[in-house]
């Protein structure tokens, strides 16, 4: 392979002109050139902005190759000698710290998959322009991307290139009868009924997609949960087959000559439907929870996921395994245990320093239940050896390899709780609201007995001390209190719209926000120390104010703060918020103790300092 030097290829990925060029001479190129154009086809809207992150960007792709994990068929690394030299230029020449993927990507480069754009609003519909050389979101303002060279477009050159969404021919009416639903053809003002799908649709939407020969998909999707999927002869007013319970939220997108449409169900997972005489479902190919969308010719597909839309090549989609599942959009995004050894990310447990994988959790609800009932959200905890859940079912403690060690059915309630593990490991604090009598229960996580439950604490937040020594929470009245590890709870003074409390880096002040003001209290005398407005600190809100560091308070008890916006992860260090360390990310990363190892709900980063 031509070793090409990574300051020219960041130098040529500066300009329109030359990035395409570019990538027009690596297409022609040797293999390893052309699984390197591929990689930075991936992320070109991001390396168009951001250049000098070309090395990470492309080891965080193409190192894996070999990797039997990848899910990929390749069984070489053409890329490694590369990213080799690379990686030595980057040193030579003190570039200073990066990321380094520690796992493959969730999507390999051997995979259908051709290009990603992150910060995307997973609710705003996704759409290609009429010629395919444009692709975004039609949100307010709309987001897109020139795909030929990744360039981004501002509002009004996205609206112009992406074009308005065509009125569809066929939609339902606007008001139901109480035992039918009603398609109607705009063009020709004709109407066709047709039964309700579930009894008891109580508020519900529809879609429509025009098919060959007179021919509709139709979808209906209610808010208790249901949903069907028509294939109907409008012509002759007859529903020709019919889809029960595809879930909550149905999506369509498109028609590739008229014979194709791109359905999406409530769990995320994207069909190919073949609108035939008996209609056949094909897939699941993809995986989204926000809007899908085919090109005009039918080429290519888009999702979105994390806040990442995706653009697949359809056709590569029929002769290939579909890609490695993503949880849907309501799992956990990561959680690292107290000593920073275990890391759980969506359905992998994993060496949190070497990103080794210990074991795989099948957590998805198509195959049956979740690890322990539904998804917990706040109620799931990694602690050593293992991780424990509270939901409807119950408590359940596991261990590293998904063995059930302790299980208390007894203590299953359907109001998620809120579960937080003490700094040191060995006590959990969790709360729950039950019946409309919160409180919070303390227990030692050795033998799951209880210690300490205090009525009347709200659901959320808990927060430890640094040391482990004082638990802080709010009550229903806005009281905020403090309960000593041995010792009677004290109420330190009323903050009625708190939503947060957090403790100085030494435990001896403990602060209460919300989106305006802020107190401030001894934690040993029980005084109030300060009060302030939060614009008088330099910060907008509560959600602001905790992660960023002032007045001695800080999300982590490491010098690093993660900053993530419009698709972009980025590592700061410091009161003065220096930059250390960038990468495209379509979600927040959170870090481990020592602010060396970063994750997400598919990632897995190590910050290399040289």
């Amino acid at each position: 392979m031509n070793i090409i030097p990574l300051l020219e290829v960041e130098r040529r990925l500066e300009r329109r002109e030359d990035r395409m060029a570019l990538l027009d001479e690596l297409g022609k190129g040797s293999e390893p050139e052309r699984w390197l154009g591929r990689a930075l086809r991936r992320d070109l809207a991001f390396l168009a902005k951001h250049p000098d992150l070309t090395f990470p960007c492309v080891y965080r792709l193409g190192w894996w190759h070999d990797a039997p994990d990848a899910g990929t068929s390749l069984r070489s690394a053409p890329l490694r000698p590369l990213l080799e030299v690379w990686r030595r230029e980057w040193e030579s020449q003190r570039r200073g710290p990066w990321l380094r993927a520690l796992r493959p990507p969730v999507i390999p480069l051997d995979s259908p998959l051709l290009e990603e754009y992150c910060g995307v609003d997973w609710r705003a519909p996704v759409a290609f322009s009429r010629d395919d050389t444009v692709v975004g979101a039609r949100g307010s303002p709309p987001v897109a991307w020139e795909r030929e060279s990744g360039r981004w477009l501002s509002g009004d050159e996205a609206r112009a290139r992406m074009g308005a969404a065509e009125s569809p021919r066929y939609a339902f009416g606007d008001q139901p009868s109480a035992d039918c639903e009603w398609l109607c053809d705009n063009l020709t003002g004709e109407t066709m009924g047709f039964p309700l799908p579930l009894p008891g649709y109580m508020s519900f939407r529809q879609y429509a997609v025009e098919l060959s020969e007179g021919r509709v998909l139709a979808a209906a999707e209610s808010d208790d949960g249901g949903g069907a999927l028509y294939l109907v002869d409008f012509r002759n007013k007859q529903a020709l087959f019919q889809f029960d319970e595809l879930g909550w939220r149905i999506d369509m997108a498109g028609s590739l000559n008229r014979q194709l449409a791109l359905v999406r169900d409530a769990w995320g997972d994207s069909f190919f439907l073949e609108a035939l005489d008996t209609p056949r479902m094909h897939g699941p190919f993809l995986i989204g929870h926000g809007h899908n969308a085919l090109s005009s010719q039918g080429r290519l597909a888009a999702t979105v996921m994390h806040g990442v839309l995706r653009v697949w090549d359809v056709r590569d989609l029929w002769s290939r395994p579909r890609p490695r599942p993503l949880s849907p959009p309501w799992e956990q995004s990561a959680r690292f245990s107290s000593d920073g050894e275990l890391l759980l990310t969506e359905n992998l447990l994993c060496d949190a320093r070497t990103g080794q994988v210990i074991q795989t959790f099948d957590f998805s609800e198509r195959r049956g239940v979740w690890l322990a009932g539904r998804p917990p959200r706040k109620g799931r905890a990694l602690v050593r050896g293992g991780f424990i859940e509270i939901n409807e079912q119950g408590v359940q403690r596991w261990d590293a390899r998904g063995q059930r060690i302790v299980q208390d059915g007894g203590r299953g309630h359907e109001i998620l709780p809120h579960l937080v593990i003490s700094p040191d490991g060995t006590r959990y604090a969790w709360s729950l609201g039950l019946y409309g009598h919160p409180e919070v229960q303390i227990r030692r996580l050795e033998d799951d007995q209880e210690l300490t439950c205090l009525p009347g604490w709200k659901i959320e937040p808990l927060e430890w001390s640094p040391g482990g020594e004082l638990l802080a929470s709010l009550t229903g009245e806005g009281e905020v209190r403090l309960l000593p590890e041995k010792g009677r709870e004290r109420t330190l003074g009323a903050h009625p719209h708190a939503t947060h409390v957090r403790f100085s880096h030494d435990g001896r002040l403990l602060a209460a926000l919300d989106d305006k003001h802020v107190k401030i209290w001894d934690t040993r005398t029980g005084l109030l120390h300060a009060e302030s407005l939060l614009s008088d600190l330099g910060v907008e809100s509560a959600r602001d104010a905790l992660p960023f560091g002032w007045a001695g308070f800080h999300e982590h008890g490491h010098p690093y703060v993660g900053r993530f916006e419009g698709g972009v992860f980025e590592i700061t260090y410091g009161q003065e918020g220096t930059t250390v360390a960038r990468v495209p990310s379509g979600e927040p990363l959170i870090s481990d103790p020592t602010g060396t190892r970063w994750a997400g709900s598919t990632s897995h980063y190590a910050l290399e300092e040289r």
